[in-house]
């Protein structure tokens, strides 16, 4: 890890080992490194918590990762850098009626925010909205979390923020990701049907083929099946269905990479032609249920 970062940049060579210990713990030296590229380049300094990592889950690698993470004033930083931000307008919040207000006196949470982020060289400003459905975090049960619960109107004007600083300086913020953001990620991620095992759907995977290939109920449970009807596990899949996977996990946010690493973790297999089809209609399933 000598070669890291360079001498005057945010994170100097003697704090690698700091930021390890505490605000990268658990990180791996591939992780530490990009934690640290990431500071140098936005100029977010992890010392004075404008930025943070933090490990999430990730199912297709089977492993947490870790994800940079930075809150609204992180964001300010780097648009206040810059010579062309000039400002905003809001925040503004509206009700079920689609009236704007600029500020919120209601009990009820607003419908939606809005922020507009002025730049030196643009003539109209850019506007970002959020719409409180679309961001608020909820737990496993439904329910808010507590901050949208006590700030519901600041909560959300923090989002329509990060969304039009980001329209409005896509060098500086591509890639980076707000707390509310990754709060709704997550929140998303655990309602996902996260109950059913990968076990529960091959076998629904399964049931579909089988009623597809006209076999019924009965008919799967006996040990003897006509022999013009294979067994799907015994049908390999075509080169068309291989594209077709690696097409759809590419839409879904899948890299190849990680398709190839479901495919030996979960059927112990190389190549993607070894796939048979309960294999390839399970892995289908997972894919559509856990986008990246």
């Amino acid at each position: 890890m000598a070669n890291i970062v360079q001498f005057g940049e945010i994170i100097s060579q003697d704090q690698i080992q700091l930021v390890k210990d505490t605000i990268c713990r658990g990180a791996s030296d591939n992780e530490l490194q990009m934690f640290i590229s990431i500071c140098n380049k936005t100029g977010l300094d992890p010392f004075s918590k404008q930025c943070w990592a933090v490990k999430r889950w990730d199912s297709g690698l089977g492993r947490e990762v870790m994800a940079f993470q930075t809150g609204v004033d992180g964001f300010r930083v780097i648009a206040n850098r810059s010579d062309k931000y000039s400002g905003q307008l809001g925040p503004f919040w509206c009700d079920e009626t689609g009236e704007w207000k600029d500020v919120w006196l209601s009990d009820k949470p607003p419908v939606a925010a809005k922020v507009g982020v002025l730049r030196a060289d643009f003539k109209e400003p850019l506007w970002g909205v959020a719409k409180f459905s679309s961001y608020a975090a909820r737990k496993k049960d439904g329910s808010l979390t507590p901050f949208w619960v006590k700030m519901p109107d600041l909560m959300i004007a923090k989002v329509a923020e990060c969304l039009a600083l980001r329209k409005a300086f896509p060098q500086d913020l591509s890639g980076i990701n707000s707390d509310d953001e990754l709060d709704r990620a997550e929140t998303d991620f655990k309602n996902l049907e996260p109950d059913k095992t990968f076990q529960q759907l091959k076998d629904e995977a399964t049931k579909s083929i089988e009623q597809s290939c006209g076999v019924t109920p009965e008919q799967s449970t006996q040990t003897k099946e006509p022999e013009r009807f294979p067994k799907p596990e015994q049908i390999l899949i075509t080169r068309e269905q291989a594209d077709q996977m690696k097409s759809f996990g590419l839409t879904q946010g899948w890299t190849m990479e990680q398709m190839a690493h479901f495919i030996y973790t979960e059927f112990k297999l190389i190549r993607w032609g070894e796939m048979n089809q309960i294999q390839f209609a399970a892995m289908e399933k997972h894919i559509g249920a856990n986008p990246k």
